[in-house]
């Protein structure tokens, strides 16, 4: 049973240069501090190699938009975009092509808010349910803590909950989690930083039973060249399995 104390309180490590990235990616450019941030994005993972439709929830409503656009994409390369006027509400929906796992990219064009950009991960299937479980315990977490109710409605109440987790611990175990991969997968250098950020991740993990996002974080080590070993078990990419993971963690304890 994961921990939720450990669950919702990841707090964000930092990859500049992805940071960076993300804002490549969206092709800001003519800023304009009334354009909203994004409050969340629904799913949050992507099952990698699939055809997928994306909820997106814009910070607040704005009139107007004209030439402005919701965009998402990744390595430099726009996935898709709607126009800012296509916005009913707070809220657009956008259907993405079938693509490859790694980190995407969501944002609006131009925006200046703090959340003007977020990460979309698209990971292989089992992966991507173990990271969906831990954005609901996010969630789980924070409405245990929530103040009862005394105005509003449930819906309003249970909308709030779900982008404060998003916001302030989905997103930031996203991006870290994004920046990684995206070094890994391109053979870069890593920094001292990056590394102690490898194992954090790794322990974030197993202490909440992610079993398959475990898995497939580890193979992108040993495939990136990195040397894995629990105990006295030493891992091949063939040997690393969320079966022998959470095998391995039940002996530990």
């Amino acid at each position: 049973m994961a921990h939720i104390a450990s669950i919702k309180r990841y707090e964000l490590k930092g990859i500049s240069k992805f940071v960076d990235d993300l804002i490549n990616d969206c092709r800001v450019g003519g800023h304009d501090a009334k354009l909203p941030g994004i409050a969340l994005v629904d799913p949050p993972c992507l099952g990698a190699r699939c055809e997928c439709e994306v909820e997106i929830r814009l910070q607040h409503e704005f009139q107007g938009g004209e030439g402005r656009l919701v965009i998402v994409g990744g390595g430099g390369v726009t996935v898709a975009s709607v126009p800012l006027t296509d916005v009913t509400g707070r809220t657009v929906r956008v259907l993405l092509p079938p693509q490859e796992a790694g980190p995407l990219t969501v944002g609006v064009e131009g925006s200046l808010s703090e959340a003007a950009y977020a990460t979309l991960l698209v990971l292989p299937s089992d992966a991507c349910r173990d990271v969906e479980e831990i954005f609901v315990l996010m969630a789980d977490a924070i409405r245990e803590e929530a103040s009862p109710l005394r105005s509003g409605t449930a819906d309003a109440r249970e909308s709030l909950i779900l982008e404060s987790a998003w916001r302030d611990y989905f997103q930031p175990f996203a991006t870290d989690l994004g920046g990684l991969l995206q070094v890994l997968a391109a053979k870069g250098q890593l920094s001292p930083r990056d590394s102690n950020l490898l194992h954090s991740q790794l322990v974030y993990m197993l202490q909440n039973c992610a079993w398959a996002l475990a898995a497939y974080f580890l193979r992108a080590c040993l495939s990136y060249g990195i040397p894995i070993k629990i105990g006295s078990c030493q891992f091949s990419e063939e040997d690393v399995d969320p079966a022998v993971l959470r095998r391995l963690a039940q002996e530990f304890e």
